[in-house]
């Protein structure tokens, strides 16, 4: 309610060599910028480039983004991870995983999608790529980002699928508190 947010993946190499994701704030409607912040904590990992951002109520601001950062669940395959701000972008907390695939990454170049309901709630939806498929899967956090729950795949069917779609769908918070989604999945 108090400011404007953005974000962008930047880096000085560019081509996929190196990249983080930045967000820039504006108190005044968009007519000055402060100074870009770094919103992934492991330099590079978010040179994939693909990401989603969501404002909630009050001043609630939450970043997710396609991660390459070596972690204890990997050696560097594509995860999820995610950034929240409860004062519209000013300052942002710890890097959160969303989501570690069990075999070993998420679909690489399909963008995720995110949106904070009436209440708060953080929902995060991406493209997964398990078994040979390429279906979304959705997770939730009650708790401002600290904790997600168990990833849930939405939809009927798989679509086995062995490249990428391009496609990370999208999804909203209506006013009723229902979660809406759309995505590209051939039958």
């Amino acid at each position: 309610k108090d400011a404007v947010t953005i974000t962008a993946i930047a880096g000085k190499r560019g081509g996929g060599q190196d990249g983080n994701l930045l967000a820039w704030r504006s108190t005044d409607h968009g007519k000055t910028w402060g100074a870009p912040t770094v919103l992934n904590d492991v330099t590079d990992a978010a040179r994939e480039g693909l990401h989603g951002l969501a404002a909630g109520p009050g001043n609630l601001v939450f970043a997710v983004w396609l991660d390459l950062r070596k972690d204890e669940s990997s050696d560097g395959g594509t995860k999820l991870y995610g950034t929240i701000s409860s004062d519209g972008g000013k300052n942002w907390g710890k890097n959160q995983r969303v989501y570690a695939s069990p075999e070993g990454t998420i679909c690489q170049c399909c963008h995720p999608s995110v949106t904070i309901d009436a209440q708060g709630v953080l929902h995060v939806m991406w493209r997964n790529a398990l078994n040979g498929s390429r279906d979304l899967y959705h997770a939730t956090s009650i708790d401002g980002g600290r904790t997600f729950e168990s990833a849930q795949k939405l939809g009927r069917g798989t679509w086995p699928l062995n490249a990428c779609p391009m496609d990370g769908g999208e999804m909203t918070s209506a006013e009723n508190g229902q979660i809406e989604s759309v995505w590209r999945r051939q039958e």
